[in-house]
């Protein structure tokens, strides 16, 4: 770049991280090296195997990063402003380890290693600085294992207690190993302790084994061949290996641990089914276990209660165990409950239907909600908790809705939801069971003459709003009840803004009902919510993408929806020839300036965000709710488009599997 083009792109470089530090003077040297570079969408930026020859810092557009492999490449990342390709290229000249290919038209800032060499030799000491901040770049990359291959995760030993009856102890414990499987696409093995052997291998459709001797004073644990003959090895990878305690001779606790050892080593989890006897070797196990998960029944309270007894000093904060409650369901019935308890849905027929059917697949086809939550529970397990995020946008959020309508056909479910404003209130109807079809019902029943009705025709004496709120506070309770947040299905959380303060205020619990009304209120046109002490309104003023909010409450895979808009996507109203009618009134001026904020905020917000829906909604405007088909089809246009990107976060989607797990079994002999 020339002089001329320098304040433009100085302020850019001022803010990335790899030039944060430098001076003003060195700044520039550099910066005039720079050349600015536009391709358009589908080019090849570079090739597996190109020489490293030019660093590439992204301005904007999308950039997708892959590795060649057997039969398809290997996505190995998305990259978007602000992001760098080709780093290494400034310290070593080996070739390109991946191909990058644009998504979209893109824009980039190049720098070729002559022109870097020919500004380090002029200015040696910028050599030192550079050096030292490539290496730990370097270091951290190797370390997120954002070179190419990731490093594989540490394996798992998870040690689960069931004082529950045997049948729905197997159903939850082969269950959770299925959705292991499933979810995370990691080598899983059931070490099933208890007795008689085999009952969850016939539940998972397994024959059941006969091992070659009967105690494992005879079997070196150490090799790992035994295995093989041992255990059973569903195709999907699943194995199952039953062993009876009494197989343990008289010295047995000294030998578990290379057993143990042993199954970390071939597979990224263990699960170990306990008798629940809670003998030495039963707290051995415990102890040893990076992991707790105990199962308890609502039906068998005391049996929980006598168990948590004798785990004595195992049950801690440092290890303490992952709870899921097992219960009947005369209604809706939550499957979270706090971080580390989660219930899980029984009706009685499935009870019946386990007594009938031996099989665990055809068991749970009728039952899908407690299915996810198995999932879920699993996910948890896996670390990868998908969180979804619902931007405000008043009626835009109808799109949310269908957002939500693709997500679902995709069989992707969320684990936790947070919300601002209009994503406050879908996010609510989702977290307490609503399917995106009820919610599209609601969204197309919203006529110009129910919104007055229903909402808006509650005018007050306008002291602090223009309507007291009362009708919106009705109308949320139709679909929303009495419930509180801890009977929800999902985690979920909201945000306000203090009107007073101005202080971000997120509220995960009390009335769900109440939380929803309070980030509703926009200023102005809603009197603001006095709730435990505070007069709140719309969250959208602090937080209108609220991905902070997710990420607290546990997520690990976040996918955000961005209702925000620049204003060249703004609609505008045709203004009357009048030059007194023509210009702005109050609401004008007020709303373009609360959404004129907000998409400032939201910018900075969606950071955190792995994968961002933003759909189109050019020609929309907020006070639009009458138009929510038209709506949700721009929410099902974005979700799809985004849909490439979310699958490849998520391993479900994965091809490890050789053979889809709930197919019936395959018996290897």
């Amino acid at each position: 770049m020339d002089l001329r083009e320098l304040p433009i792109w100085e302020p850019f470089l001022r803010k990335h991280r790899l030039f944060a530090d430098l001076d003003k003077k060195h700044l520039q040297t550099i910066a005039l090296k720079f050349l600015h570079l536009s391709l358009p969408k589908e080019s090849i930026l570079y090739h597996q195997g190109d020489p490293a020859d030019t660093f590439y810092l992204i301005v904007s557009g999308q950039v997708r990063v892959s590795a060649a492999g057997d039969p398809k490449p290997r996505l190995l990342a998305h990259l978007g402003r602000g992001d760098i390709l080709g780093e290494m290229s400034l310290l070593t000249e080996e070739s390109r380890p991946a191909t990058a290919e644009l998504e979209t038209d893109a824009e980039f800032l190049t720098l070729s290693k002559k022109d870097l060499d020919r500004v380090l030799k002029e200015n040696p000491e910028l050599t030192l600085h550079l050096s030292r901040l490539l290496s730990r770049r370097l270091l951290h990359a190797f370390q997120a294992g954002s070179m190419g291959e990731k490093n594989p995760p540490q394996s798992q030993s998870i040690a689960l207690l069931a004082p529950v009856p045997k049948e729905e102890k197997n159903l939850v414990i082969a269950g959770l190993a299925v959705s292991l499987v499933e979810q995370a696409r990691r080598r899983v093995i059931l070490l099933d302790l208890d007795s008689p052997p085999g009952e969850t291998a016939k539940l998972l459709s397994l024959s059941a084994a006969h091992p070659p001797h009967p105690k494992l004073s005879e079997v070196e644990l150490r090799d790992p061949e035994w295995i093989k003959s041992w255990a059973q090895i569903h195709p999907s990878g699943l194995g199952v290996l039953s062993l009876s305690p009494a197989q343990f001779e008289e010295a047995r606790i000294p030998r578990i641990f290379p057993l143990l050892n042993l199954l970390r080593d071939l597979f990224d989890f263990t699960l170990i089914s306990l008798p629940g006897t809670l003998d030495a070797l039963e707290k051995t196990i415990l102890e040893a276990a990076d992991r707790i998960v105990l199962v308890s029944s609502s039906r068998h309270p005391q049996r929980t209660a006598q168990a948590k007894e004798k785990m004595g000093t195992l049950w801690s904060p440092r290890k303490e165990p992952l709870q899921i409650s097992i219960e009947e369901e005369p209604g809706p019935a939550p499957m979270w409950i706090a971080d580390l308890r989660h219930r899980l849905p029984w009706p009685q027929s499935l009870q019946e239907a386990l007594r009938y059917n031996s099989s665990l697949f055809k068991t749970l086809l009728k039952y899908p909600k407690t299915q996810r939550a198995i999932d879920h529970i699993a996910r948890t397990l896996a670390h990868l908790r998908i969180g979804l995020v619902m931007g405000s946008g008043a009626a835009l959020g109808h799109s949310l809705a269908g957002v939500l309508k693709v997500l679902e056909k995709e069989h992707i479910f969320p684990d936790i939801v947070a919300g601002t404003s209009m994503g406050a209130a879908v996010g609510a109807l989702y977290a307490c069971g609503r399917t995106s079809l009820e919610i599209e019902e609601i969204a197309i029943s919203l006529t110009k003459r129910r919104v007055w009705e229903s909402i808006l025709a509650d005018l007050t004496l306008p002291r602090s709003g223009i309507m007291a709120g009362s009708l919106l506070t009705r109308f949320f309770r139709r679909y929303l009840g009495y419930k509180e947040f801890q009977d929800l299905e999902l985690p979920f959380a909201c945000v306000t803004t203090d009107i007073l303060t101005g202080e971000e205020v997120v509220l995960s619990e009390g009335r769900v009902v109440e939380a929803v009304r309070a980030s509703c209120t926009i200023p102005i046109l809603f009197s603001p919510f006095y709730y435990r002490r505070r007069f709140l309104c719309d969250g959208g003023l602090v937080n209108p993408v609220p991905t902070s909010v997710a990420s607290k409450l546990g997520a690990d895979v976040i996918l955000a929806v961005n209702l925000t808009r620049p204003p060249s996507e703004r609609r505008t109203f045709p203004l009357p020839s009048s030059f007194l009618l023509r210009t702005p009134h109050l609401g004008h001026v007020l709303f373009n300036m609360i959404y004129t904020m907000q998409y400032g905020i939201a910018q900075s917000r969606t950071e955190v965000a792995d994968v961002l829906i933003r759909p189109n909604l050019t020609g929309f405007d907020w006070t639009q709710f009458h138009r929510g088909k038209e709506l949700l089809e721009v929410g099902e246009q974005a979700a799809e488009a985004a849909m490439p990107k979310i699958k490849a976060l998520l391993p479900f989607f994965s091809d490890f599997c050789r053979a889809p797990i709930r197919l019936p079994a395959i018996h290897f002999y």
